[in-house]
């Protein structure tokens, strides 16, 4: 038998009350899950009224779980009156280094920008010499 991997997931929620949103957890744990950083419902006020409710418990779970139980686990929570709205997504991956596309090369700390900024000539302009340039530009 093969050992699926398990994949990193996200999800975030509105429910009726705190402890529907506490068991959301319970439910993935059971589900064999890992729960990542665990849920902290917090009472919002919703921009509009779901389900009749005018306010919420918000809360995400990030979590590791093999890819086929994910069907089950949205159908128990599909079951659940309780929970007004959730959504699950995989979290992009984290990308190592930034495309550049001509620009400036990425420095790596703050004392290296410095090093480049004080390398950088500086020349400084009289109020005359400014004047006489922008009267060429605009000319």
């Amino acid at each position: 038998m093969d050992i699926e991997e398990k994949r990193k997931y996200e999800i975030a929620l509105l429910a009726k009350d705190e402890q529907t949103a506490l068991a959301v957890a319970d439910l993935l744990a059971k589900q064999g899950a890992e729960i990542v950083v665990a849920p902290r419902p917090g009472l919002i006020k919703l921009a509009y009224k779901i389900m009749k409710e005018e306010s919420a418990f918000f809360s995400f779970i990030d979590f590791n779980l093999v890819p086929e139980t994910i069907a089950s686990v949205e159908k128990a929570l599909k079951l659940n009156k309780a929970l007004l709205r959730f959504l699950i997504v995989t979290p992009p991956p984290a990308k190592a280094v930034a495309k550049s596309f001509g620009k400036k090369p990425v420095v790596e700390s703050a004392e290296e920008a410095r090093k480049t900024a004080d390398d950088a000539p500086k020349e400084s302009l009289s109020n005359e010499a400014l004047e006489q340039k922008l009267e060429e530009i605009l000319s």
